[in-house]
């Protein structure tokens, strides 16, 4: 299914997509708004940066570190993220309803 901007909006912005990535362990990504994002993966410090929409999916500038082309394909069941191109990531299975059971406050103090 193709991803349009405002299908975009509606998936990501306010929501946090919880993604599974395997031995990896999981990964939070909150859209806070339609231009800032954090992302949180274990015991690493939360990074925060711009976001905008770009092809297939959503392009990142994290502060403090590098900017990074994520795609995005939809279906019935999950929401799978990729990276740069680079294949699957991860997967967000709960997307419709943001997958999240961590609030935007903790973002907000973990990228203060």
């Amino acid at each position: 299914m193709a991803i349009d901007r405002q299908m975009l909006n509606e998936i990501l912005v306010g929501k946090t997509h919880s993604i599974a990535r395997g031995d990896e362990g999981m990964a939070h990504l909150f859209f806070k708004d339609d231009k800032t994002a954090f992302l949180k993966r274990g015991e690493e410090a939360t990074m925060c940066g711009d976001w905008q929409p770009s092809g297939e999916g959503f392009d990142v500038a994290w502060q403090n570190g590098p900017s990074r082309e994520w795609k995005l394909s939809l279906d019935d069941e999950a929401l799978s993220f990729s990276l740069d191109g680079a294949g699957l990531i991860g997967v967000s299975r709960n997307w419709q309803n943001g997958d999240s059971m961590l609030l935007e406050a903790e973002f907000n103090r973990g990228a203060a």
